[in-house]
């Protein structure tokens, strides 16, 4: 987001826990209006969130940041001050920053902007009838600053077919945080629990129906978490198969970099996903436990994957309906044909 950086597009799709609106997009936006200011907009799918994140966070970052004396409109009126600072605008020395819903199809189209920040797009609604997606409306709206915008969309997951995050997330180079094993040194990514895969040697694997295998990434003995016991909660290194207890997590946050793990398919495009195994408040712990809770209920694993691990889900517990086939059944193809 630094008006150095080449990046014009970056999407994020993360976990609930991941303090993205705090660190990243109010951060960015009290760095516009200190040292770079330009026209921005926010846009939020809840209405009634969005005047409160305007009128609490943002005022109080602003406020907290020594930056109030820039909030004015250039005018000799006295009243200025308080005129730069409506329930959905926000005027300052070189710039203004605009609150928008993402329901608001003549707000989103009003304004050109440099700077657009797009938080929770798989809360939008996938269609505004007649004017289309909310998401490609806003950002149209930077057009008049293709070389020089900065452009962020961030969100928790939902469903891997629908997810607009998922779908923003796979057009970048999908970035993965990659930690040090404080053992053995070697760098990895934290997934949740993988049965098999492990590089480390096959003595420190697990034998079930006389079948070696060699699991990585979260592991605890159920039977005791379930009785409130969550001391054997770790993390196994798919390197070395070493258990690392949550405390060496902070250490190893700190010696992490980003990862690309593909290549962008838009020029100046990057993607990151955050896991909630990263966040430095919801311990490993909370989500074994938000685990056993959800089972195998289809409802409850989508609020797993979606807000603790930052992954769209796909339900493949359920059978298709053969009536909501059935509805789009074409009479003017001919039958037996399968269609170019």
């Amino acid at each position: 987001l630094s008006d150095d950086s080449p990046i014009r597009e970056a999407a994020v799709m993360k976990s609930v826990q991941a303090y993205f609106t705090t660190s990243v997009l109010e951060s960015a936006i009290g760095y516009s209006i200190d040292g770079h200011p330009s026209p921005m907009m926010y846009v939020s799918a809840d209405l009634k969130l969005l005047k409160k994140f305007k009128d609490v966070r943002i005022n109080d970052m602003i406020d907290n940041s020594g930056l109030r004396h820039k909030i004015v409109i250039d005018s000799p009126n006295k009243q200025s001050q308080k005129q730069a600072d409506t329930a959905e605008m926000l005027f300052f020395v070189g710039g203004f920053l605009i609150f928008c819903g993402s329901n608001n199809a003549r707000a989103l189209r009003s304004f050109s902007v440099e700077k657009l920040f797009l938080d929770e797009v798989d809360g939008y609604p996938h269609e505004l009838k007649p004017d289309g997606c909310p998401v490609k409306l806003a950002v149209s709206r930077t057009n008049n600053y293709v070389d020089t915008r900065k452009i962020v969309y961030g969100s928790t997951p939902t469903l891997a077919h629908s997810s607009k995050i998922f779908e923003l997330f796979n057009k970048g180079d999908k970035r993965e945080y990659n930690v040090p094993c404080p053992f053995c040194g070697c760098y990895q990514y934290f997934e949740f629990y993988n049965r098999d895969g492990g590089l480390y040697p096959d003595e420190k694997g697990i034998i079930k129906d006389e079948i070696l295998y060699k699991p990585y990434g979260l592991v605890f003995d159920s039977e005791a978490c379930k009785n409130g016991d969550y001391s054997s909660v770790a993390y196994k290194c798919k390197h070395c198969g070493n258990l690392i207890p949550e405390y060496y997590k902070a250490e190893m946050m700190k010696k992490g970099y980003w990862h690309p793990t593909a290549k962008s398919k838009l020029p100046n495009y990057v993607s990151y996903h955050i896991t909630g195994l990263l966040s430095p408040k919801y311990k490993w712990s909370n989500i074994v436990a938000d685990f056993l809770d959800a089972g195998t209920d289809p409802a409850k694993l989508k609020v797993f994957y979606n807000n603790d691990l930052g992954l769209p889900f796909e339900d493949t517990s359920t059978s298709v309906d053969i009536r909501t086939v059935y509805k789009y059944k074409d009479e003017t193809l001919p039958a037996n044909t399968l269609p170019d």
